[in-house]
């Protein structure tokens, strides 16, 4: 496909990152016809959407879900082309001595008479979810409340019981916050999508999200392995002492990477921190395809990913993925940790690889004065940490930075 070349559009919008938000930034001016330069620093596109293919296990740098529900996913992927395999809704609880089989009640109501009659879950507990998704039923807006998650789930009143063995290990690794200090209202607004959607995850690995979105391209138009030292709002210089005229410059790199750019300090604290260890183990014959939530543990869950999608495993292997927010564990913690979960089986267990992200999720309101930077230099950012950590913001950002454009 040829530009259109309007005389106000001679030189390209430039954009930095090619993660989600800069993908997205990319397609809508191809899009619409205006030329663009989308670079980075990596030899890949997707940024933290990576995987890596060792010894026939398929390996995301993190663990890491496609939420279809999403409406930026709905709107600018082809679902189908990914081959997706979704989680079953829900999760597996430890009561006890043994897991329990929680399935989303609006998929499964009987489930919730197993949670009852376990004593993981009250009366009032099922009551308050379903009030709480009954109230929720309009479109949430993720930011918009001062009071925190766990101040919220307190107030309404959920069991402490409930709160350990669900609430705080499953958003727990969705917030990567064991004190639940995301506001309430972002909880509310994954509470929607996890009930509504599904947690998919691709054949191909993570990695295939954000290759999909760079194949709709011109490949001459992306130049990876290109690291960025300066920028203005109408140029920008590369390591190599290049540099390149812009109509307009995009910031869509992560939080951390634009801060330095900018010449911003960032405060201590502005991200949460996770690490995911990978485990090989001889194949079960029973199907797993649920996150085990850990209760009062140093790991928040573990996943046999390849019960949900086959492909990220070798005939007759498990791929193990154990999430853990205290990032100095290492594997001979987490089998320490999980043994009397697992039981006898763990002693199979082998450690392939472990990732530790120190900046695995921007904190709310922690980028007021980068935002405030940028904006006074002239320089339109995109990313996640624009609005709230998730897929859905980091797409919206950069469709919102190029559409910026479109209607000057």
């Amino acid at each position: 496909m040829h530009f259109v070349h309007f005389n106000y559009f001679m030189k390209p919008v430039v954009i930095i990152g090619a993660g989600m938000a800069g993908l997205q930034a990319a397609s809508q001016l191809h899009l619409n016809q205006i030329p663009f330069l989308l670079v980075d620093a990596q030899n890949h596109v997707g940024g933290r959407l990576h995987s890596e293919h060792i010894k026939g296990f398929t390996l995301d740098v993190g663990f890491q879900v496609l939420q279809t529900n999403y409406p930026e996913v709905q709107r600018s992927l082809d679902l189908s082309a990914l081959d997706l395999a979704a989680f079953e809704s829900g999760a597996y609880l430890w009561n006890q001595d043994s897991w329990l089989a929680f399935v989303n009640p609006l998929k499964q109501p009987g489930s919730l008479f197993s949670a009852l009659a376990s004593g993981i879950m009250s009366v009032k507990d099922a009551y308050l979810l379903a009030r709480l998704w009954f109230i929720t039923q309009a479109d949430v807006p993720p930011l918009g409340s001062n009071e925190s998650t766990q101040d919220f789930l307190n107030r309404w009143g959920f069991s402490s019981k409930f709160q350990s063995h669900f609430l705080q290990p499953f958003f727990g690794g969705i917030f990567l916050s064991a004190g639940l200090n995301p506001p309430a209202s972002l909880f509310r607004y994954y509470m929607k999508q996890f009930l509504e959607g599904s947690a998919a995850i691709p054949a191909m690995g993570i990695s295939a999200i954000p290759l999909q979105m760079a194949d709709a391209l011109p490949s001459d138009s992306i130049r990876l392995g290109m690291q960025v030292t300066q920028i203005s709002a109408r140029q920008v210089t590369f390591a190599d002492g290049t540099s390149v005229a812009a109509e307009h410059v995009i910031l869509a790199t992560d939080a951390s990477a634009t801060a330095k750019l900018l010449g911003v300090s960032l405060e201590k604290g502005a991200f949460w921190s996770t690490k995911t260890l990978y485990f090989q183990a001889p194949a079960q014959s029973n199907r797993k395809q649920m996150l085990h939530l850990v209760p009062n543990s140093r790991v928040l869950h573990y996943a046999y990913l390849n019960h949900v999608q086959p492909s990220y495993a070798p005939p007759g292997k498990d791929l193990i993925s154990v999430t853990t927010l205290d990032v100095s564990m290492n594997p001979a913690d987490v089998l320490a940790e999980l043994a009397s979960f697992v039981g006898p089986s763990i002693q199979k267990w082998a450690f392939l690889k472990e990732y530790l992200l120190s900046e695995a999720l921007p904190v709310v309101g922690a980028f007021d004065e980068l935002k405030q930077k940028a904006t006074d230099l002239g320089i339109v950012l995109a990313g996640d940490f624009t609005g709230f950590p998730s897929l859905q913001s980091a797409m919206n950002s950069g469709r919102m930075a190029a559409e910026s454009f479109l209607k000057a």
